[in-house]
């Protein structure tokens, strides 16, 4: 039985704000910009009711690890 994997690109501000992000990516394929304004957008409560996070963050109450 073989998996299929789907491999989607996908805007960071569009993203929904709730919930984990993984992302997995080759060099050069702008992890960095999207985990930065994935960040950004989640200080500045980016986003609709449907796709904001549903409390106000600080960037000590956010967990990055690259």
């Amino acid at each position: 039985m073989s998996s299929q994997v789907s491999l989607e690109l996908r805007n960071p501000l569009e993203f929904p704000l709730h919930g984990s992000r993984l992302i997995e990516a080759s060099a050069g394929t702008g992890k960095t910009y999207t985990i930065a304004a994935l960040f950004v957008r989640l200080i500045l409560q980016h986003g609709n009711e449907d796709t904001r996070f549903m409390r106000e963050l600080l960037p000590k109450d956010i967990l990055v690890m690259r």
